[in-house]
């Protein structure tokens, strides 16, 4: 969206991905989280989160933007024990119950490679994404399960506090906040796709 003039802002372009992936029972994007690498340039990269409440469930996607004309699909963020379960005796996916699906992301302050994201019942992900085409599962933090009005987990948000690089996870099934404190690697700034050759 071009909002340039504020009081007429106009699309730009749109990427549908429903179909040829599924919609689910709300088949909408939740979040669209520009991979910021310098202030003064404008991201070529976002990700892209479903709140999708399906079998499979929604997850995540990496798309180019570097042509604002052609945004263009470059990789997805699964977890294949949860979205890649096919039965084909049944012809169809095979799901625990509707909370494994992708939420909210967020990215860390020292590298936007690091990416922090909350999946419902498969808790806070860790993802580095230097590699936007390849991008790595590199950690996972399970909170436990909490009796509340949902069987499962509901862990919607991750948020960091760039002064102490805390994590705070909200649960909403009673859970609260949990602080947490990725001690893992910090990947390298992300690759801007341009310098891969033949990309496109």
């Amino acid at each position: 969206v071009d909002v340039s003039d504020r009081a007429n802002p106009s699309i730009i372009s749109r990427f549908d991905y429903v179909p040829p992936f599924h919609g689910g029972a709300l088949g909408a994007t939740h979040t669209a989280a520009p991979v910021i690498t310098a202030e003064d340039k404008h991201p070529t990269l976002v990700v892209l989160t479903d709140e999708i409440i399906a079998c499979p469930p929604g997850y995540g996607r990496i798309v180019d933007i570097s042509d604002l004309s052609n945004p263009v699909m470059i990789s997805t963020l699964r977890i294949p024990h949860v979205t890649d379960n096919f039965d084909p005796a049944r012809g169809s996916f095979s799901c625990a119950t509707n909370g494994h699906y992708i939420h909210h992301p967020w990215f860390d302050a020292r590298s936007p490679s690091l990416l922090y994201v909350a999946w419902i019942e498969e808790g806070v992900r860790v993802w580095d994404i230097s590699n936007p085409f390849l991008p790595r599962e590199i950690g996972y933090y399970l909170s436990p399960r909490y009796p509340g009005r949902f069987p499962n987990r509901q862990v919607r948000e991750v948020y960091q506090d760039p002064d102490t690089s805390l994590l705070y996870m909200t649960d909403a099934n009673g859970a609260g906040i949990t602080v947490l404190r990725w001690v893992g690697p910090i990947p390298s700034r992300t690759v801007i796709p341009a310098a891969y050759p033949g990309a496109r």
